[in-house]
């Protein structure tokens, strides 16, 4: 099949292809955007790795150049060919990817003796270079099965394709090109090549298996791949927005050098202390020029400002990117510190960023109809915006994304590198993702570092202190927020040995209504949190509200002000039922009853951070309020532990026991813990970015989830009207089977059926338990 031009991409005007959309005019956006990023960022992407510039700055832009001349110069093949083109039928697939064909192109002897100038003949950059080729995209390498029964034709003679070597000859001054013609693999009959071309990946897997034990090495591919993906995303998205390759090449160029000034980031502390002083543990925080900062500090103690005035003092001129759990708490610290926060003269930008933020932004600012998709080419310009952001509030997996090849984190690679990180909560991290905390704290030694938490369990902190120390970081432990404020008596322990159950309590909570209470109960599972109102209904007492994360998000961000707005003031009574969403995301400001289902010990000191938190010492008689801690028990009177384990709820209740009936502080809480500390070791995770080589294999940052996301088919109307985030709603796994209402997905949402959910705007939704089978 003849092609008048061989395409990189499809292009809707078949008869005015823009030149951005042919092979050798996206070769040459992505070489002049990695030509751009390592002007402007070359000795931070290096030192971020703890690489010498000396020693690596030469082989960095001879390497990431060579790799970017030629990445996808295997997409000139009659398959990828006929795809672009709209030739292909629907049953055509890509027999090998087109990566791998760059690799069998490039690494033909008379190729490879011609490229090899452009490294400086430096066999070690070679390779680098040939492993970013063959892992710019998230794939692992092929395996016999990859191999179909389809021939696969090089379009060597193709004139685009002499037009491709022409322009690397003159990038590189290198000689005429060679003659590359025949390369034509035969399929199934032609063993020979096949096993040929299998051999050429073996020995690269070799090559990297010997590379990489010379740790900077490792590193050094690390780099030079991330860089890579990060120019074909830039390559890739940015000639639709800006049509000059100069200016597309200054945008970059300025987008990464632009960072928040000293100025920027005091004016956000003074906007959140007003006309209060800094507290003596704040400056302290912020005096820490310690490569890794880490503060335990309990809640309401100022924390977070103290994060942002460590960034003026330590860090002004690095991005700033301040990473939190959940959505939820990245939302509402983007709302409470960066909302409309910066100086009015500032030309610095914060922005919101993790999956649900085009919805979230449009609540802040009630107009605007920004679609949501979570497509590659969504992510790509997202991540773009982030390089032009400099304090970016975010959830930790955008961050920590990176070491496991996730699009977010490895598309921001360009924008982490001279950046400053606060990593808040990570004593609510599980142990995968905290895992990979500690290697990211092990292997990103350039990076400063701050990590906040209420507390921490003696295993975390000495794995922190142990992942320092194998990097030669430094490290800094502020073990304590205010001491006025830490050892204040904030609660009131009314729990027993053995607990109470749910009906023990519930006068409790009718005489702190009466009394004008505002009640925060915090049940372990979804089902439970539901079933609090059937409890409480004989006794009169006002309907909870009702927060948990199976509502569609824009039902959920509703009970969420809901609940804020309960606990606002002094004048307000009721309660709110809650599952462990509550736990990081609300800051209330007048819980006066806590009642929570026995937890693991971290949840339990995160949830009594939500009572009391304007607790001020000076107050006098101080102000102590109740909590109760009930047995986790099953509508059918069994205990049950999940989502946690026996083991942790038994450590729980010997705690509980240590703090004894009475007042105690937040300093006696972590004391009772630390006395218990029975906490397994976590280690380092290993990491798919540092150790893939030519792979680039994906895998999660967190422990698996058993949940799903789906659109409910009432919705659906309305999700593609207006967004799609909107009317996500999260479900445990269903137990009936063809609850889909149809095989499409919308936005990457299954679509449920309106009779498998059952929904309220104001207690949630549940499978409907009706015809389950």
């Amino acid at each position: 099949m003849n092609f008048e031009s061989l395409l990189a991409k499809s292009h809707l005007d078949a008869l005015n292809v823009h030149a951005s959309c042919t092979l050798h005019g996206h070769l040459k956006d992505v070489f002049e955007s990695s030509q751009a990023i390592l002007d402007s960022n070359s000795s931070s992407l290096l030192a971020a790795m703890g690489l010498p510039t000396e020693d690596w700055t030469d082989r960095l832009r001879a390497t990431n150049l060579l790799a970017a001349a030629i990445h996808d110069i295997g997409k000139a093949i009659n398959h990828f060919q006929k795809a672009v083109h709209g030739k292909a039928s629907p049953d055509d697939r890509q027999p090998i990817r087109h990566e791998w064909i760059s690799l069998w192109i490039a690494t033909q002897p008379l190729v490879k003796e011609w490229l090899m100038p452009a490294v400086g003949n430096c066999e070690s950059c070679w390779i680098v270079a040939m492993f970013a080729v063959g892992g710019h995209h998230r794939k692992c390498l092929p395996t016999d099965k990859c191999f179909a029964s389809e021939s696969i034709v090089v379009y060597s003679e193709h004139e685009d394709f002499a037009k491709c070597l022409r322009q690397i000859q003159g990038w590189f001054a290198l000689s005429d090109p060679p003659t590359v013609n025949g390369l034509v693999y035969e399929g199934a009959r032609d063993g020979v090549r096949r096993n040929a071309f299998l051999q050429m990946l073996d020995g690269l897997g070799r090559q990297w298996h010997q590379l990489k034990k010379d740790d900077q090495w490792k590193k050094f591919c690390a780099v030079v791949k991330a860089t890579l993906i990060g120019a074909d995303v830039a390559g890739s998205a940015l000639w639709e927005q800006i049509g000059s390759a100069n200016q597309r090449a200054q945008w970059i160029q300025s987008a990464l050098e632009r960072t928040p000034t000293k100025a920027d980031l005091e004016g956000i502390v003074r906007a959140r202390l007003g006309h209060h002083p800094p507290r003596e543990f704040q400056k302290n925080v912020a005096a820490s020029s310690a490569s890794v900062t880490l503060v335990e500090a309990g809640c309401g103690g100022g924390k977070t400002a103290a994060a942002y005035m460590w960034a003026a003092q330590q860090h002004a001129g690095r991005r700033l990117w301040f990473c939190y759990p959940t959505t939820g708490t990245a939302t509402e610290g983007f709302r409470g510190y960066l909302f409309d926060k910066l100086p009015a003269d500032s030309e610095s930008r914060a922005d919101l960023f993790h999956s649900r933020r085009e919805y979230d932004i449009e609540r802040m600012l009630e107009n605007g109809k920004d679609d949501f998709d979570e497509s590659d080419s969504t992510v790509r310009i997202e991540s773009l915006r982030a390089w032009d952001t400099q304090i970016v509030s975010c959830t930790v997996d955008n961050v920590l994304f990176l070491l496991q090849n996730q699009r977010r984190g490895i598309y921001a690679w360009p924008a982490l590198a001279n950046s400053a990180i606060v990593f808040d909560e990570i004593h609510c991290y599980d142990d995968l993702l905290f895992g990979n905390l500690l290697t990211w704290l092990e292997n990103l030694v350039g990076i400063p570092v701050l990590l906040m938490t209420a507390s921490l369990p003696k295993a975390k902190r000495d794995a922190i202190r142990n992942a320092c120390e194998d990097s030669n970081r430094s490290l800094t432990h502020i073990p304590h927020g205010p001491i006025e404020l830490e050892d204040l008596p904030r609660y009131q322990n009314t729990t027993a040995i053995p607990l109470k159950l749910i009906d023990d309590c519930v006068a409790e909570v009718a005489d702190e209504l009466a009394s004008g209470g505002r009640i925060l109960w915090i049940s372990n599972t979804v089902e439970r949190t539901r079933n609090v109102a059937k409890h409480v209904s004989d006794y009169n007492l006002a309907a909870p509200i009702f927060y948990h994360s199976r509502f569609i998000y824009k039902d959920r961000l509703d009970r969420h002000t809901d609940v804020v707005n309960l606990f606002e003031t002094e004048n307000n009574a009721g309660f709110a039922s809650t599952s462990q969403v509550a736990e990081m995301s609300l800051d209330l400001g007048y819980a006066t009853l806590l009642v929570t289902e026995l937890a693991p010990i971290p949840a339990l000191i995160q949830r009594l951070g939500r009572l009391n938190r304007r607790a001020d010492p000076s107050a006098e008689p101080a102000v102590i309020c109740n909590f109760i801690v009930l047995e986790p028990i099953n509508k059918n009177d069994e205990f049950s532990a999940l989502p946690y384990t026996d083991e942790e709820l038994e450590l729980a209740r010997q705690w509980l026991a240590a703090l004894g009936q009475g007042p105690v502080s937040q300093s006696d809480l972590v004391r009772a813990w630390n006395a218990l500390d029975e906490s397994v070791e976590v280690f380092p995770e290993d990491s798919g970015w540092l150790e893939g080589g030519i792979n680039t294999p994906v895998d999660s940052i967190r422990e698996s989830s058993y949940g799903i996301t789906v659109i409910c088919d009432r919705h659906l109307a309305l999700a593609k009207r207006e967004n799609a985030a909107k009317y996500a709603l999260p479900m445990d796994r269903p137990k009936r089977e063809n609850w889909q209402a149809t095989d499409f997905r919308f936005r990457g949402f299954p679509i449920a059926s309106d009779d498998a959910i059952e929904y309220d705007q104001q207690t949630g939704a549940k499978w409907a338990t009706h015809n389950i089978f």
